[in-house]
């Protein structure tokens, strides 16, 4: 007797609608674990700083060596000019909703041909991938592009296989879009035209067979001269500015490698990639068409960053990037691994249990492990030096005796540390302090774009003491050199800086000290002389502040 489903329309059985429903609950769950209380910074910050800088129709063709990406840009310039003021949630939504749509809607059209129980082992590994957790949390179009490039992949697929109705468009349409928000997508889409003219040349070579991708491949090309050709003379600038000078070399494919296993190097790694090259044996054992098709495109997509070698290409980090767009595919191959180890059993809803236990039990082991400091804590979980998910530990770093008075004051306090520079690699010290004393922090900027009012960010606050007393910190702490506590956090993780960048770092570092001096004068003059004071580090009670203000004192 066959096993119900629900309803007929959805072709799928109770048991695997189930799980992708829970798999996306409980992704949604965990990407917004702790995300109120994150500060935004790094690269995070190009869209916001391009959105107040330019005018809405100067936004959508203008390409800075910022990668800020152009589609993302116009809907920030958008809401400033509806008269919204931005926060880090209206800044979060695009990657948050892309995330969610990918948990779901991808297994959910994968079911025809992985089944429903691989399906729901793709729906619950991309529910708790580390690499894709991160990336769907910050501002940056990643998330957006794993969501368009993968639904243009299936659509190309559909229409190839079956011509089905509408495949055609949706795919001309997610395509162009996936490299309007990021150009190095581009061979990702350009892989799927190599498979089908490979294909064609192989067994067919009719023109009957040749005009559909001919007209896909117009189509798309449009698309995408009617998003880039505005904006050529400012793409092609900026393209010259961000080639690569190092070669990708195998070490820093092994590092991609770890970080799409979820950042935990050594067995759990291996495998990882055991599976997903079961996957491809099961998967091609049933659907050899499919794994051609799936493992030509990631080829594309590698030769493609390779070749075009873009900046910052030779550190596993950054072409963990580039080529995140291919992660769905790699987790599709080891959900597909998984339940072929238990293919022969007859039970749905075993095969169900098993596809949902294997990622628990593999996150659980790795970096989403309890008693593990991981991606979803602290403040700064979402600087990019942090997302190798390897925590490294700094204990030889002195943490300054003013956290000692801030924990003198009681529990909940919320730290407004000042100066912050949005560069992650120049303001590491405040989260490796975070790990001692364990409060929340807001950042005080000295940057008059990012305290305009155009900006209402929970976790960030301008230099003027009304901006201070405004936010939701409790003690202000400034800090009287903070290029010296970057210089003494270098000694305690043994790391030997480059010069060149030791000295872009002070001058950067140094800017913001001297604006901060300035206002500390203005501080004292407002609030009368600090409740704490070191050699480096002075600090206010804003509690006391503001019942000196209210006249309570």
């Amino acid at each position: 007797m066959n096993e119900p489903t629900i309803p007929d329309s959805t072709g799928i059985r109770r048991e695997a609608f189930l799980g992708l429903l829970a798999a996306t609950g409980i992704g949604i769950l965990i990407r917004l674990w702790g995300l109120a209380g994150q500060v935004i910074g790094g690269d995070e910050m190009h869209a916001v700083h391009a959105a107040l800088d330019s005018s809405f129709p100067e936004v959508l063709y203008t390409y800075r060596p910022s990668d800020h990406c152009i589609p993302l840009t116009s809907f920030f310039r958008f809401l400033l000019d509806c008269g919204f003021t931005l926060t880090e949630w209206l800044l979060r939504l695009p990657s948050l909703m892309a995330s969610a749509l990918v948990i779901y809607c991808l297994p959910r059209l994968l079911v025809p041909i992985l089944g429903g129980p691989a399906a729901v082992g793709l729906a619950w590994w991309l529910a708790l991938s580390p690499t894709f957790i991160y990336y769907s949390r910050i501002v940056r179009s990643y998330a957006i592009i794993i969501l368009l490039g993968n639904l243009a992949m299936i659509a190309f697929y559909a229409y190839l296989e079956r011509r089905v109705r509408g495949s055609r468009p949706l795919f001309v349409l997610a395509a162009a879009l996936t490299v309007y928000f990021h150009p190095v997508a581009g061979p990702y889409i350009v892989g799927m035209f190599v498979f089908a003219l490979a294909e064609w040349l192989v067994s067919y070579r009719t023109k009957s067979r040749l005009l559909p991708i001919v007209w896909a491949g117009l189509g798309f090309a449009g698309g995408v001269a009617l998003f880039l050709l505005p904006g050529w003379s400012s793409l092609h600038s900026v393209l010259g500015m961000k080639q690569n000078s190092g070669m990708i070399s195998w070490a820093t494919l092994q590092g991609v490698m770890t970080l799409q296993a979820g950042g935990e190097s050594g067995w759990l790694t291996w495998f990882f990639w055991l599976f997903a090259l079961l996957g491809v044996v099961a998967l091609g054992l049933r659907r050899p068409r499919v794994v051609l098709y799936a493992l030509t495109v990631v080829a594309c997509l590698v030769l493609g960053v390779w070749w075009v070698s873009p900046l910052g290409s030779n550190q596993p980090i950054i072409l963990n990037r580039y080529l995140i767009i291919g992660l769905p595919v790699v987790l599709t191959l080891v959900a597909t691994g998984g339940d072929w180890l238990v293919s022969s059993w007859r039970s749905q809803g075993g095969r169900c249990l098993v596809a949902i236990g294997l990622p628990l039990f593999w996150v659980l082991l790795g970096p989403l492990g309890p008693g593990k400091e991981n991606l979803l804590g602290g403040s700064f979980a979402q600087q990019a030096h942090r997302a190798t998910l390897e925590f490294r530990k700094t204990a030889a770093l002195e943490v300054p005796a003013a956290y000692e008075w801030v924990a003198s004051r009681g529990p909940n306090q919320v730290v407004a540390e000042m100066p912050w520079q949005f560069m992650w690699r120049y303001s590491r010290v405040y989260a490796e302090y975070q790990r001692s004393h364990g409060a929340e922090i807001v950042v005080v900027t000295v940057d008059p774009k990012e305290s305009t009012p155009l900006l209402e960010f929970r976790n960030l606050s301008g230099p003027d003491p009304l901006d201070v007393l405004s936010s939701r910190a409790t003690v202000l702490l400034v800090h009287l050199d903070i290029a010296a506590e970057e210089r003494a956090l270098d000694l305690a993780m043994g790391r030997k800086r480059r010069n060149a960048d030791v000295e872009r770092r002070d001058r950067r570092l140094g800017k913001a000290q001297r604006q901060t001096d300035r206002r500390l004068g203005r501080f004292e003059e407002v609030w009368g002389p600090p409740d704490y004071r070191s050699s480096d580090i002075v600090g206010w009670d804003l509690e006391r502040v503001r019942r000196l203000m209210r006249g309570e004192l």
